[in-house]
C-alpha cells in the first residue's frame, strides 16, 4: 500500500470502529431501557410519577415565572397568610416542568423525569462498574438500590438530587484515588444545584466528610484540597435569588421540629413495604463492611454510610443519599467476594462458566451507544406506556373539579374561598388559578405552625372547626371521604353536600352573606 493511503485507511478504520460502538448495544443501554419498562411503560405507568401534588405547583409556578420573567417573592397562590416572605427555592426546576408542559402536557413532565430517573440509575451503575465491582455485583447493586429509591421516583425538583449525588459521589471516588482538576467541576455543579433543589446540602456535608477522612488520615494535601473545594462550593451556593437568607431559611426549616414531624418525607422509615427491605438490606450490607473499610484506611466510604446511614434511620428522605453514597464501597466488596467464591474455578463448571460470561460481557458494560435514545424516541412516537392527561383520580378529586370548576371559579365568586387537604391543594393550583386561592398546599414550610395547627383542627373536625372556617370565611369545601370534618360538615345546616365522588366531597356554605355583613 502507498505510503499516502496509509493515513486515509486509517482514518476509514476509526469512523468503521465509531459507527460499530455505537450501533452495538451495551449492557448500560439494556439497563435504561429495562428500567424505562419496568418502572413506567409498564406495570403502574407514568401516572405513577404524578402521586404528588407538589408536582401541580411546580408546574404552575414556572408557568407564573415564565409570565413574568421574574422569581416571586411573595406566594401568589394562597390567602392564608398575606404578605409573608416565600422562598421558591426550587424555581429553576419549576421553569423546567413549565417547559415541559408547554410543549406537550404532562407526557413531556413525566417523560423528562422518567429520563432523569433512569439516567440516574444507569450512570451509578456505570461508577459500580468503573469502581472495578465486576459485573454481578455491579448489576445487583444497582437494581437494589433502584428499588430502595423508587419511594421517591415522583416528578419533583428532587430528581436532580438523585442525579447530581450520583455525580459527586462518582467524581469524589475518582478525585479520591487519582486526583484531577475536573474535580472542580463540582463548583458549577454546585451553582445549578442550589436553583434546582435544596439538596444541594448533599454536596457540601459530603465534601465534609471527605475532609475528616483526610484528617483521621493526617494526609494534609487531600485535607487542605476537599477543605477549599468545601469552602468553594459553598460561597458557589449563594448565587442564587435569595443570597444567603435562603440557607438561613434552610437551617430554619431542617431544624423545625413542627415541621419535621408535619411532613411525612421527614418520618423515620416503615419496614414493612419492598422499597424499605431493600433499603434495610442496603443499610446491614453498609454495616457489614464498616470494618474491612477501616482496616483498609477508607475512611471516607466508613463516614459516608455512618452519617447517610443515620440520615436515612431518622428520615425517609434521605435513604436516597445514602442507598448512592452506599452503593460503590458495598458493590465493591461484593465483587471481591465473587472474585474468591469463581476464582480458580475451570470454565466447564458453573462457576467458571458464570465467571467467563461476565467477565465477557465486562468490558462492553459501560459503551455508549444509540440504543438508549433511540428508544426514548421510539417511546415518543408510539406512546409506549399509558401517558397522562390529567394527574391521577386514585390520588386527586380530578372528576369533582372537572364537573365543578366553574361553580368555584364562576363569574361573582372572585373572593371565594375553598378549604381542602394540603396534598389536593397543589393539584387545585394547577387546575383553578388564578380563579381560586387555596388555604393550603404542600409548602408547609411557607405556612408555618398556626396555620398547620389550625388546619389539623379542621380536619379532625375539633369543637372550634366552625369558628374557624367563620374566620377564614370558607365559601366551599373540597374533602377527602376519611376526614372527621367532612362528617361534621353533613350534619351542619350551615353546608350543603353539592357534589360526591369515590374520592371525595365537595360542600358549599349556605350562609356567607351574614358572615359577610358582620
Amino acid at each position: 500500500m502507498p505510503a499516502e493511503c496509509a493515513p486515509a485507511q486509517e482514518r476509514s478504520n476509526r469512523s468503521t470502529s465509531r459507527f460499530w460502538t455505537l450501533a452495538l448495544p451495551s449492557l448500560s443501554d439494556a439497563l435504561f431501557i429495562m428500567l424505562m419498562v419496568l418502572l413506567f411503560i409498564g406495570g403502574m405507568g407514568w401516572s405513577t410519577l404524578l402521586g404528588d401534588g407538589d408536582t401541580a405547583t411546580h408546574i404552575r409556578n414556572g408557568d407564573l415565572m415564565l409570565a413574568t420573567q421574574s422569581v416571586p417573592v411573595r406566594d401568589p397562590y394562597s390567602f392564608t397568610v398575606p404578605g409573608t416572605q416565600w422562598y421558591a427555592w426550587e424555581w429553576l426546576a419549576d421553569i423546567l416542568f413549565a417547559w415541559a408542559h408547554r410543549i406537550a402536557g404532562l407526557q413531556a413532565v413525566v417523560l423528562v423525569s422518567g429520563l432523569v430517573i433512569c439516567l440516574s440509575m444507569t450512570l451509578l451503575f456505570r461508577h459500580l462498574i468503573w469502581r472495578g465491582a465486576g459485573l454481578p455485583a455491579a448489576l445487583f447493586v444497582t437494581i437494589l438500590a433502584a428499588g430502595a429509591l423508587r419511594i421517591h421516583f415522583l416528578a419533583r425538583p428532587h430528581i436532580f438530587t438523585t442525579l447530581f449525588a450520583v455525580l459527586t459521589f462518582w467524581m469524589l471516588d475518582r478525585d479520591w484515588s487519582r486526583p484531577s482538576r475536573s474535580v472542580w467541576w463540582l463548583v458549577p455543579l454546585a451553582v445549578l444545584w442550589v436553583n434546582l433543589h435544596g439538596g444541594f446540602v448533599v454536596l457540601i456535608v459530603s465534601l465534609g466528610l471527605y475532609t475528616l477522612a483526610a484528617l483521621l488520615l493526617r494526609d494534609g494535601i487531600r485535607a487542605w484540597r476537599y477543605g477549599l473545594l468545601a469552602a468553594v462550593c459553598s460561597v458557589a451556593t449563594l448565587a442564587n435569588p435569595y443570597g444567603w437568607s435562603l440557607h438561613l431559611h434552610i437551617w430554619q426549616y431542617l431544624r423545625s421540629d413542627w415541621l419535621l414531624n408535619f411532613v411525612g418525607e421527614f418520618h423515620s422509615p416503615s419496614f414493612r413495604n419492598e422499597e424499605t427491605f431493600k433499603f434495610e438490606v442496603l443499610l446491614f450490607l453498609g454495616l457489614a463492611i464498616l470494618v474491612p473499610l477501616i482496616r483498609r484506611r477508607r475512611y471516607q466510604e466508613a463516614l459516608l454510610i455512618v452519617f447517610w446511614g443515620h440520615a436515612a434511620l431518622t428520615s425517609i428522605r434521605h435513604i436516597t443519599i445514602f442507598a448512592i453514597a452506599a452503593a460503590a464501597p458495598i458493590a465493591h466488596q461484593l465483587g471481591l467476594l465473587w472474585d474468591h467464591w469463581t476464582l480458580g474455578s475451570a470454565r466447564d463448571s458453573i462457576k467458571g462458566a458464570l465467571r467467563g460470561l461476565a467477565s465477557d460481557l465486562l468490558k462492553p458494560a459501560s459503551r455508549t451507544s444509540l440504543w438508549a435514545p433511540a428508544f426514548v424516541l421510539l417511546t415518543v412516537i408510539f406512546g409506549w406506556g399509558q401517558w397522562p392527561v390529567d394527574f391521577p383520580g386514585s390520588i386527586f378529586p380530578t372528576g369533582l373539579v372537572a364537573r365543578n370548576a366553574s361553580r368555584i371559579t364562576g363569574p361573582g365568586n372572585e373572593n371565594v374561598r375553598l378549604l381542602s387537604s394540603d396534598l389536593w391543594g397543589g393539584y387545585l393550583n394547577y387546575k383553578l388559578y388564578p380563579g381560586r386561592h387555596v388555604f393550603i398546599d404542600g409548602r408547609s414550610d411557607y405556612f408555618g405552625p398556626k396555620i398547620l395547627d389550625e388546619y389539623f383542627r379542621l380536619r379532625a373536625a375539633s369543637d372550634d372547626w366552625p369558628q374557624l372556617a367563620d374566620r377564614y370565611r370558607f365559601a366551599y369545601a373540597l374533602l377527602p371521604r376519611d376526614w372527621p370534618l367532612a362528617s361534621a360538615m353533613k350534619r351542619s345546616p350551615d353546608w350543603m353536600l353539592r357534589d360526591q365522588d369515590q374520592r371525595g366531597y365537595l360542600f358549599e356554605r349556605l350562609r356567607l352573606g351574614a358572615l359577610d355583613s358582620k
